[in-house]
């Protein structure tokens, strides 16, 4: 197991506790735990993309990096995120079988990308960030604003999970089938 999902799992057990006893700490524990999964991602891509994986024959490339200076020089990115230029670099990089390609188009992307609008209005709370919370995330439940620990304590139907408990039921899914070891 690579140390960017074990850093990311030790950060969903060191919360999974502190939820179950406080559930106000719901939308601090999504924070943090989105954005070690978002360097998780990224941080794969770049060892992949420089065969510096333990187990390379997992992901074939269509090229090959020195390094991250020389990934960064030639793609012109000076850091990586989960976003749509990410998306499309990754398509270049590796051939269609892969697990990041498989993520980004997978059901589970949409609500990733509803979860990352989540994360930015946790982390701004500017009117922008807020704005698209409300329009694209909370579109689906049919209301208008719900504080980020609402939502993330809230399921679609009765006998669902909460929408927090599906991010990390996502989070460990696609981070075993990402990772190189």
């Amino acid at each position: 197991m690579s140390d960017k999902r074990i850093e990311l799992i030790d950060e969903i057990e060191k919360w999974t506790p502190k939820v179950s006893a406080d559930p106000t700490f719901l939308e601090l524990a999504f924070f943090k735990i989105f954005v070690k999964f978002e360097n998780f991602i990224t941080d794969t891509i770049f060892v992949y993309a420089t065969e510096s994986a333990v187990n390379v024959n997992k992901v074939k490339l269509r090229v090959k990096f020195d390094d991250r200076e020389h990934f960064k020089n030639i793609t012109g990115l000076q850091y990586l995120d989960t976003g749509i230029k990410t998306k499309k670099l990754v398509d270049q990089i590796f051939t269609s079988e892969n697990s990041f390609s498989f993520f980004f188009n997978s059901s589970d992307s949409k609500f990733f990308e509803d979860m990352k609008l989540l994360r930015n209005y946790i982390a701004h709370e500017s009117e922008e960030s807020k704005k698209k919370y409300i329009n694209k995330t909370l579109c689906e439940v049919g209301g208008g604003f719900i504080e980020p620990n609402d939502f993330l304590k809230s399921k679609k139907t009765a006998n669902s999970d909460s929408i927090y408990t599906k991010f990390i039921n996502m989070v460990l899914t696609y981070s075993e089938s990402i990772d190189y070891n």
